[in-house]
């Protein structure tokens, strides 16, 4: 058995556009994930292993990005060389329950390169957004993990 803990970053554009609660309409997508995943063994040799798995997270999804400004000379030496923030990006979060297979390739015995195909079911409706997004998606994921194999 495999106890993981997965943080994954999604970026690009959407395949439809949407249209946020203000009207406007947008194709922008920034999204992520945090959650657990339990993964059992079903293939084994020396150097590669075959895993089953399905886990439990939280998805959030960017639905406007947040405006900044750069600081001015004066606000740089105050507050330091951070960007000031003018709006606050909006987000929408959705539960996500997932399933899949993961292959991975031990290089030594303490590290591995992996793949992941990873079914992620979520639900995006909100009040923030007026375009139906309910659905489902497939996630293709590249790893790279430091474990200690046992044999």
């Amino acid at each position: 058995m495999t106890y993981d803990l997965s943080f994954d970053v999604r970026f690009g554009k959407t395949k439809n556009e949407y249209q946020l609660a203000n009207g406007n309409m947008t194709d922008h997508y920034l999204g992520g994930y945090v959650g657990i995943d339990i993964a059992r063994d079903i293939w084994t040799n020396n150097k590669s292993q075959i895993l089953i798995f399905g886990g439990v997270g939280l998805d959030v999804f960017e639905i406007v990005p947040g405006v900044y400004r750069e600081p001015t000379l004066l606000e740089e030496i105050l507050f330091g060389d951070d960007r000031i923030t003018i709006e606050e990006s909006k987000n929408i979060f959705s539960p996500n329950f997932n399933f899949g297979l993961m292959y991975r390739f031990y290089y030594n015995k303490k590290n591995y390169f992996g793949i992941r195909y990873k079914f992620n079911i979520v639900n995006y409706n909100s009040n923030k957004i007026f375009t139906d997004v309910t659905g489902n998606y497939h996630s293709i994921t590249i790893n790279f993990g430091f474990i200690i194999k046992d044999n």
